[in-house]
């Protein structure tokens, strides 16, 4: 393979007109026939310039040098006429969805006003399986004044600590939605206001 280039542009080459006065319109052109005319040439400018320069090639892969090139791709269209090999790379990118992955889309519940000794409507809390495989989701209470909401607080009807839900996995869409019931029975001791949070755990089924 052979390859003719340059390793950079010098800035413009010109052809000095021997004339006093520069020639009329179309002279010029004319007199390009005539080279005792022209006595030599010279740089427009001092330094390199970044402008574009031809690349001519011959031989196995020359045709791959052709059209606007980044300098470096010369290399590598030689490496490929010496070794007859191409190396080239594909990017490779992937979401991958857990196994096991739940999301709580209610983040905050409020029973309202309840009465010592009775029972507050029924909400909901809606779990998300998020993953690719069936969960086993399960509660606990992580913050809650004077254990109000480990003794009151229901979820499908079961005490916090004995709540357990199966929530199977939507392995197209990754979104499988579950309700889950929640209530207060409050007991007779209770009065004021109480704060808590509850946390729900997945694991696998």
């Amino acid at each position: 393979m052979v390859v003719v280039t340059a390793d950079h542009e010098c800035g413009g080459l010109s052809v000095e007109y021997p004339f006093e006065s520069f020639p009329a319109e179309g002279e010029y052109i004319k007199d390009l026939d005539n080279e005792s005319d022209y006595r030599y040439g010279i740089w427009t400018s001092g330094s390199h310039t970044a402008v574009d320069v031809p690349v001519m090639a011959s031989g196995p892969c020359a045709k791959h040098l052709t059209g606007r090139l980044d300098n470096t791709e010369i290399f590598d269209v030689m490496k490929m006429a010496m070794t007859g090999r191409a190396d080239t790379i594909t990017e490779l990118t992937a979401e991958v969805i857990p196994a096991v992955s739940i999301t709580v889309e209610t983040t905050a519940l409020d029973f309202g006003t309840v009465g010592a000794g009775l029972n507050s409507d029924t909400k909901q809390i809606t779990v998300i399986n998020s993953g690719t495989h069936n969960v086993n989701v399960t509660a606990e209470i992580i913050a809650d004044e004077n254990n109000f909401y480990k003794e009151a607080l229901r979820l499908n009807g079961e005490v916090v600590d004995d709540f357990s839900e199966i929530i199977p996995a939507d392995i197209t869409y990754f979104e499988y939605a579950e309700n889950v019931a929640a209530s207060l029975e409050v007991p007779e001791w209770a009065g004021g206001k109480y704060r808590g949070t509850v946390l729900f755990v997945a694991e696998g089924a």
